[in-house]
């Protein structure tokens, strides 16, 4: 597990990396690309997450049940 966690908007970073977090917000995002008129924010926002996404796919096993582990568990709290 990472020694540090810092979260700061919809961002978790960790180990060099900027994961974005399952929170509610994100929640609000989905709904603004599906029914809304998302603005140039909204937008960017959805890149990145996109971005992580594919990253994530990206990487071996071990490595993205890390990181999942550790989003998890900064969810949970």
């Amino acid at each position: 597990m990472p020694t540090t966690v810092k979260q700061s908007g919809i961002f978790y970073s960790f180990d060099g990396m900027c994961w974005p977090h399952a929170g509610a917000e994100i929640g609000d995002i989905e709904w603004q690309l599906r029914y809304g008129n998302p603005n140039k924010h909204t937008q960017i926002l959805a890149a990145s997450i996109v971005s992580a996404y594919r990253a994530l796919i990206d990487l071996p096993q071990k490595e993205r049940n890390r990181i999942c582990s550790v989003l998890k568990m900064k969810r949970e709290e």
